[in-house]
Formats: C-alpha cells, structure tokens, sequence
C-alpha cells in the first residue's frame, strides 16, 4: 500500500480492523477476527453486531474511506511515476535511513523514495509496551524490528535512466565525432573518397536500370 500518514486517528485495533475490512475486501467478520482474536469464540450473531458497531463509530468509517483512497491513488501508473521511482532507486542516499543522531529510521519515517529503494527486508518480531494513540492506555504489542535490508540495483536504474534520456546516443554520437576528428587527414580524404565512389557507383547502377527499363516498356517487337 502507498505511505499512509494516517490522517484520521483510530486506537491500535481498530487500525487493525480498518486494514483487514480493506484488503479482505469488506468481510467485517474477518476483519473483527483479525483486530479482536478473543472473539473468535463468540457465536456469529454476536461477532456480526460486534463488526457492525465497529463500522458504525465514526473515525472508523473515516479511517477506511483513508485507506480505501491509498489503495486506489496506488494502483494509478503514468510516465512521470515510473521516471520518479527509477530516480529513487538510481540516486538513493544511504545516510536518509538514518536520522541526526545516528539510529535508524522507523520505515513509517523514512521519505517514500527511501523506502522505494529497499528490495527487502529481514526483520525480527519482538513485543513492547507502546501507548495507544487514542486511549494513551499502555499495551503490549508486537512489532517488527529489521536486522537486514537489502537494496535495488543503482547500477541497472541508472542504465534505465540513461537509456530513456537517450544519453547513450549522444555518447555514441560524440565518440564517432571525436574518431572523425583524431583521424589524420590523408585517411579522412581516402575514406571520403571510397563513399563518393560507392555513391556514384549505386547512382550509375540505378541509372542503367530505370534505362533498360524505359527501352524494355517502349519497344515493338516486329515479326
């Protein structure tokens, strides 16, 4: 899903719901299965009322229309999109996964085109006593903490870049411009001269042809 900066601000597990009623394609059911384990052992009539009050609080209904809008804004390709990625990967800095005093970045901080750059990651699952964004209640959750990350190609972004801006044609170009000019100059007459000969040759060449041709289509055979 694109950078979500979680406008609209909902307690932990209703995050949770929001995502899983979202990707899930909108199964409340599941969705409060996934946000509320413990309710698994309730009979559904209880789990579809549950799931229908969570959809009916309103920060809930904001905070999936959020995520519906993130999903749709991702899915849209052009041009300047594909240009703005291959340039995130060919000029990505390493020093922006850090901050100032020297520790990495949680991903939900690092810029987009940071982000972009990373091919994978190995993270660790560990739990912690965070505060709820809403209730500011502590509770235990369990989070991610990468140990590995590994990068997409600068060299091949690059190549990509370079090939669209046509940058290898104007090498090419000036390469050949430069061998014109290095060439000394009796080489430089003789080579002019074996193209004027071919020139005149494939002229003459073609000259008798559309000649005979003309001579074949104007005579009268005679018996």
């Amino acid at each position: 899903m694109a950078p979500d900066p979680m406008r609209v601000r909902v307690t932990i597990a209703e995050d949770v719901f929001c995502r899983a009623f979202v990707s899930n394609g909108g199964d409340r059911v599941k969705a409060l299965l996934k946000a509320y384990p413990h309710t698994e052992t309730w009979s559904q009539p209880k789990q579809i009322t549950r799931a229908n009050a969570i959809m009916q609080t309103a920060r809930v209904a904001l905070r999936i229309q959020e995520l519906i809008k993130l999903t749709e804004r991702e899915f849209v390709v052009d041009r300047s999109r594909v240009l703005q990625e291959q340039a995130s990967l060919a000029f990505f800095d390493p020093l922006e996964l850090f901050d100032e005093r020297g520790s990495f970045r949680p991903l939900a901080e690092m810029p987009p085109r940071v982000r972009a750059a990373i091919k994978s990651i190995e993270v660790e699952h560990v739990i912690r006593t965070v505060a709820d964004p809403v209730t500011g209640e502590k509770v235990d959750t369990i989070v991610s903490v990468p140990v590995k990350l590994a990068f997409h190609s600068k060299t091949a972004a690059l190549d990509a870049l370079m090939k669209h801006l046509g940058m290898y044609e104007m090498d090419n170009a000036q390469r050949n411009a430069m061998q014109w000019r290095n060439m000394p100059r009796d080489a430089r007459q003789k080579l002019l001269g074996a193209l004027k000969e071919r020139v005149g040759g494939e002229r003459s060449g073609a000259t008798d042809m559309g000649e005979e041709s003309a001579s074949g289509r104007g005579g009268r055979v005679t018996h």
